[in-house]
């Protein structure tokens, strides 16, 4: 992320996800392990077509338009290269991904941001790429890049004294902000059994389920 007047700003993520049965496991970039419970038996969280992955990407990709770009090897494995074209769907994700920026910008709630979309619509780009297998034809690998610029600006404020938002009568401009987000996802060892060993730390986690996450969210 860009500011005028300001050094780039970069931000890496990264989380290590066990998923077992109806247990999710999660180790964040502190150390610190969660344990989230899914209500529902084991057989109905992986039943026929759930947490199904490449039926998910396949099916976004049959919905699209594609464009050939020739063959590329991923680890070894011969696929086909191709652009996914994309669609207005996209220019939602651009959107929320517009406004989560001008919000942590922000310090929202304390202040409440607006993004202009015509802008956004302007300088959003957005590209996919998917390489097939050419033997299995399964998905090998995906990459999405998504970038845009916009000035945000705060058009309201927390009220200490209500607790509630206060619109402004002017709004506050700030600067231009250049945004650049890159994923990418690889695919291998489909159907290939495996013997997943929980870390100790993790077997330690306090128990989260979806009913106390949403009470703790309404408290």
């Amino acid at each position: 992320m860009e500011m005028a007047g300001q050094p780039s700003n970069s931000s890496t993520t990264k989380a290590d996800v066990y998923q077992i049965g109806n247990s999710t496991y999660v180790n964040d970039e502190s150390g610190n392990w969660t344990h989230l419970s899914d209500p529902r038996p084991k057989e109905e969280v992986w039943g026929p077509d759930r947490n199904n992955q490449v039926k998910a990407i396949a099916a976004t990709f049959n919905l699209s338009t594609t464009e050939d770009l020739g063959s590329e090897s991923i680890n070894g494995e011969d696929a086909y290269k191709l652009k996914i074209v994309t669609g207005s769907g996209d220019q939602t994700n651009l959107q929320n991904a517009a406004f989560a920026i001008a919000a942590k910008v922000t310090q929202y709630p304390m202040y409440l941001p607006s993004v202009n979309r015509t802008e956004l619509n302007e300088t959003g780009k957005i590209e996919k790429t998917i390489w097939i297998s050419k033997k299995s034809y399964l998905p090998v690998k995906y990459q999405s890049t998504m970038s845009f610029s916009m000035r945000p600006e705060i058009i309201g404020g927390l009220d200490p004294s209500t607790s509630q938002m206060k619109m402004f009568n002017q709004s506050i401009q700030l600067g231009e902000i250049s945004v650049s987000i890159e994923t990418v996802d690889q695919y291998y060892d489909f159907d290939k059994t495996t013997e997943i060993t929980l870390p100790e730390q993790a077997l330690s986690a306090p128990v989260i389920t979806p009913t106390q996450m949403q009470a703790e969210a309404l408290a």
